[in-house]
């Protein structure tokens, strides 16, 4: 972003939209991860750093990784939390699209989200929710009063192509007085040109899974999959909300898996499928089938495309780098570059302490402001 300041005109020309949709569109192109000829990748990683006075604070980085010569060299976009100025100690990577990163945090004791776009170093705190708090929940067996505020279950940000805008997903749950102590579901969706929350009407019976520290959830071409479950704990599925038709639809597992069994399941993408890693999470993973969906959206059928191992001293998968390379995670908290063709470790990437995280993206540069949608 330096190139800003050269000139006038260079700032005209990096400022004008057509430009950033050239930029985006590019930039998209040259980062599938089916092509294995590209030049230079980018990660997003979420780590603690150490400032110069000895405090520790949370830091988006850009890590640019050189396909060609295997070198990497730290992006200098980095975006430091502490310096947006707001109340929090911890965020959550919640997913991002089109160069924009989407982040939870709690502001002040209250469920917020942000939109970060490191490459410019801009961000942007979105309104709060539009769902008030239920009525306190008297518990008879009890002997106090349970103040059942709402929690919020699932999360997802993603483009609305219809529209041309970005959107916010937020799933709330709680337990509601009118319907006996059962458990209800609301949900509201945010849109960034009007900037604020509206209910949508939903008769979700599915809940994501927001347990564990592994990555439940993915945006995948317009729209936001969770791993999920029914509301009475039974029935695992996937559940995808499209963020154009602002409506939820279930996919099924794969059909050999079983609800009961111990393994854990990450959602992530590769090239323009849906992919699901699956494997045992006793201490250390011996190793990892991959599922892929068999269409570019998501009402096809599940394939088993790889099996990765046996695996000695890694922890879980992160995410396909390129189609024949896998970023894991080792048992040291460092990230490692695994080759499905070799089947060796041919590269380790400079993460240190990455396990308290885990939030590591292959990231798409982008010129788009979140600060200048129109209000309409």
């Amino acid at each position: 972003m330096r190139f800003r300041c050269v000139s006038k005109s260079w700032y005209a020309l990096i400022e004008d939209p057509k430009f950033v949709i050239k930029q985006l569109t590019n930039q998209i192109q040259s980062s599938s991860t089916n092509d294995n000829k590209r030049g230079n990748l980018c990660i997003l990683f979420k780590q603690h750093a150490v400032t110069s006075c000895g405090e520790n604070e949370i830091v988006l980085s850009l890590l640019s990784y050189d396909n060609k010569t295997k070198a990497t060299s730290l992006a200098n976009c980095d975006v430091s939390l502490k310096r947006m100025n707001l109340p929090y100690q911890d965020c959550g990577v919640i997913g991002h699209c089109n160069g924009i990163v989407g982040l939870t945090v709690d502001v002040e004791y209250k469920p917020s989200f942000i939109l970060v776009n490191p490459t410019i170093r801009e961000f942007r705190l979105l309104p709060e929710s539009c769902i008030p708090p239920p009525p306190p929940l008297h518990n008879p067996s009890s002997d106090y009063a349970l103040e059942d505020f709402p929690f919020i279950k699932g999360q997802g940000f993603g483009y609305d192509h219809k529209i041309d805008d970005y959107k916010v997903v937020r799933i709330w749950s709680y337990v509601t007085q009118d319907c006996g102590g059962e458990m209800s579901v609301r949900v509201e969706v945010c849109t960034l040109k009007t900037d604020c929350w509206r209910e949508i009407n939903t008769n979700l019976m599915e809940i994501p899974i927001t347990e564990g520290y592994f990555d439940c959830a993915t945006y995948f071409n317009g729209f936001f999959c969770w791993w999920a479950t029914g509301i009475d704990g039974e029935n695992k599925v996937i559940l995808a909300f499209h963020f154009s038709d602002e409506a939820f639809q279930t996919i099924p597992l794969p059909y050999t898996f079983s609800i009961w069994d111990a393994s854990i399941r990450i959602l992530s993408v590769l090239g323009e499928s849906l992919v699901l890693f699956d494997f045992d999470y006793p201490v250390v993973v011996n190793h990892v089938d991959v599922w892929a969906m068999d269409e570019y959206c998501i009402d096809g059928t599940w394939s088993k495309i790889l099996i990765i191992g046996p695996l000695e001293g890694i922890e879980r998968p992160l995410a396909f780098l390129k189609k024949d390379e896998l970023l894991m995670g080792d048992i040291t908290g460092q990230v490692v570059l695994y080759n499905l063709g070799t089947k060796q470790i041919s590269n380790h990437l400079p993460f240190y302490d990455i396990s308290k995280n885990w939030s590591v993206e292959i990231y798409v540069k982008s010129l788009l402001s979140i600060k200048r949608f129109p209000r309409v």
